[in-house]
């Protein structure tokens, strides 16, 4: 199931759901820069964002 920052709505004030969107959103930026060979990273961010959400 991919989740992206904007299937959270921006009012949540949840410090867990402001990380979860950070981490996202850093997926997001990392995937996308085509300086790097960032697979990895966006691996562990990735089963860092599905353990935040899970957690909520």
């Amino acid at each position: 199931m991919k989740i992206s920052p904007a299937d959270l709505p921006a009012t949540f004030q949840n410090p867990r759901v402001e990380g979860l969107k950070h981490d996202l959103e850093r997926c997001a930026a990392i995937s996308a820069s085509p300086a790097f060979d960032t697979e990895m990273i966006v691996l562990k961010l990735e089963a860092r964002a599905a353990r935040n959400f899970r957690a909520l």
